[in-house]
């Protein structure tokens, strides 16, 4: 038993040693051992052979695919239209939208899309101007209508071209408001009342420039109608005093008449009632009147006496035609009732009508030059209301999803459009942010 345990602690021993030595030989080196184990290792031949290539990390992720660059399409308000939006005709969900295609109807009217890169903001109409009208001339061209020079000049060609459109497409083009209308003819009423009011200011200072002549010639010619007025009035003033002298001679000598008359008259009486000569008296006795001498010799006298009155009422009028012709002419002055200064003055006068005609024709024709009916009448034509069309920088596209519902009041974004291309979006780790690049190729595997 002893023997036994002497065996076993010896066998301990021996191991503990071993153990010792093994210890010491991993961690004691001598200089030469060091040396040798860090000196290069003898050069060989590489018998591995070596390829070149490219060292890539690569990523795998999950991701969504839908169709890209989603857009939500909202109307353009509409200045021309008042009632409520409707929709007629909802858009269709998975439809492709190529130019000139119907994407909707709203209240009965279309909704067009056409290729541009300015969205559609305003009613486009005769007058207007812009690249929004620049580009959809451009649209029409490529549509196949002739909108005449694509200037962004919206004119009759342009309109002519969008009527084509229209009615190809099936839809008559908006043509003038009810309102426009309205605007139109009062534009008309009030440009008919400027109108008349200065044609009759024209016919006015047409007058007053003829009265105007007038005068000027009066005043031209008054120097000699003053001398011919004043010799008139010389020749008169003689008349008259010769037909005074002579109707004064007239009754002088119905005067003269009236006496003999009545003398003879006197003497026919007397004789006539004296007595009766004795029978056997001389013969030269004087001769009786007869009854009827008597009435010829009264019948005379009466007449003398009417030559007289008409030799006086002929005197009486001769002599007013003496005063009338004596005050014709002021004595010694020379000048007539249209003497120089009343001339000149009528100038005057004819001059500051024409001015203040002339002020009134100015004043009707700014008001005619400032009627609003020319500008109003270029508006009028066929118009492109703002919510018929929908510019889109690339088409075709795609109907996403749509919220227009037949028959409810348009509100919101009726629809959202994409394009026809596939996206997928997926996220990076931070840690595989780092192992990635932009411009890196990518391998998409469908499930």
């Amino acid at each position: 038993m002893r023997r036994h345990s002497l065996l076993g602690a010896v066998l301990v021993v021996i191991i503990l040693a071993a153990g010792v030595g093994w210890v010491a030989g991993r961690h004691i080196h001598s200089p030469g051992d060091i040396a040798s184990k860090s000196a290069a290792p003898t050069p060989s031949p590489i018998l591995v052979p070596v390829e070149k290539r490219a060292l890539a990390s690569t990523v795998v992720v999950r991701g969504k695919v839908h169709y890209g660059a989603p857009l939500s399409v909202v109307l353009a308000t509409s200045s021309l239209k008042k009632s409520a939006s409707i929709v007629s005709t909802a858009p269709v969900k998975g439809a492709q939208l190529r130019e000139g295609d119907m994407a909707m109807a709203v209240s009965g009217r279309p909704v067009f899309v056409l290729t541009g890169a300015t969205p559609m903001h305003r009613d486009l109409g005769p007058g207007t101007s812009g690249t929004d009208v620049a580009q959809l001339e451009a649209a029409l061209q490529r549509l196949g209508f002739d909108p005449g020079p694509v200037d962004g000049i919206y004119d009759g060609q342009t309109a002519a071209a969008v009527t084509s459109w229209y009615t190809r497409a099936g839809w008559a083009p908006f043509g003038p408001t009810d309102e426009q209308m309205v605007t139109l003819r009062a534009a008309q009423a009030d440009d008919f009342t400027a109108r008349s009011e200065l044609l009759k200011e024209k016919e006015g200072l047409a007058t007053a420039q003829a009265a105007l002549d007038k005068a000027r010639r009066a005043a031209a010619v008054q120097p000699a109608v003053d001398d011919a007025l004043a010799a008139a009035v010389k020749r008169d003033r003689l008349l008259a005093t010769a037909d005074v002298a002579n109707k004064s001679a007239a009754l002088d000598a119905a005067v003269d008449n009236e006496r003999v008359a009545n003398m003879r008259l006197g003497e026919a009486r007397t004789a006539a009632s004296a007595p009766a000569p004795a029978a056997g008296a001389a013969a030269t006795a004087p001769v009786v009147p007869t009854p009827a001498d008597i009435a010829a010799l009264e019948a005379a006298t009466r007449q003398a006496s009417r030559t007289v009155a008409t030799a006086q009422s002929d005197l009486a009028a001769a002599q007013a035609a003496l005063a009338a012709a004596n005050a014709a002419v002021p004595s010694g002055s020379g000048n007539g009732p249209l003497d120089r200064s009343a001339a000149n003055a009528d100038v005057t006068h004819a001059g500051d009508a024409v001015t203040l005609a002339q002020s009134r024709v100015d004043l009707f024709a700014s008001r005619v030059a400032a009627s609003p009916l020319a500008q109003v009448a270029t508006k009028l034509g066929v118009q492109v209301p703002a919510d018929e069309l929908l510019f889109f920088p690339s088409l075709p596209l795609r109907v996403d999803g749509t919220k227009a519902v037949v028959g409810e009041q348009l509100s919101g974004a009726p629809m959202t459009l994409t394009n026809s291309r596939l996206a997928i979006d997926t996220a990076l780790s931070l840690d595989d942010t780092k192992l990635v690049k932009t411009g890196a190729s990518v391998v998409v595997t469908e499930p």
